[in-house]
C-alpha cells in the first residue's frame, strides 16, 4: 500500500508542497476527434474558469500538446490558447461556447488527415464566487 502522505508537505498559505522532488503524470483516458468531440464542460455555478492542459496523438509521429484558459458567464465564453507545441502541424481546433448554463470545451479536426485524432486532457477548475 502506498503512504501518501510521504509525498505532501503543508506549504506556505494553505498550499501542498510535493515532497523529494516529486512530480505528476497523467494517464486519462482518451477520445476519438472525429468531427466535433465535446472534450469537457461544467457548470457555470459550480466554477467560473479552468486551465486546461490537453494532449492529442495521431499515430506514432504526430503529436501535440496545447494550454489554455477558458472563463465564461451566462451568455459568452472565452478561450485563450497561450501554449502550443507539435511535432507536425496542428492538429485540432479548440472552442468554447455556453449551452444552458453549462461551458463547453469542444475540440474538431484541422483537417481530414486529422480525424481519429486521440485526445487527453487534465484540468485545473475555479469555483465560482457567487
Amino acid at each position: 500500500m502506498i503512504d501518501i502522505l510521504k509525498y505532501f508537505k503543508r506549504g506556505l498559505r494553505g498550499t501542498i508542497l510535493l515532497a523529494n522532488d516529486g512530480h505528476f503524470s497523467y494517464g486519462s483516458k482518451w477520445q476519438a476527434v472525429q468531427s466535433s468531440l465535446s472534450l469537457d464542460r461544467w457548470y457555470m455555478g459550480d466554477f467560473s474558469s479552468a486551465e486546461y492542459t490537453i494532449n492529442i496523438e495521431l499515430g506514432k509521429d504526430k503529436k501535440e500538446i496545447i494550454k489554455c484558459l477558458v472563463t465564461a458567464s451566462p451568455n459568452e465564453a472565452s478561450i485563450v490558447v497561450y501554449g502550443r507545441a507539435s511535432t507536425t502541424t496542428d492538429l485540432v481546433s479548440i472552442t468554447a461556447s455556453v449551452t444552458n448554463s453549462y461551458v463547453e470545451i469542444l475540440l474538431s479536426p484541422k483537417t481530414d488527415a486529422s480525424k481519429g485524432a486521440k485526445a487527453s486532457f487534465a484540468a485545473t477548475y475555479f469555483r465560482s464566487h457567487t
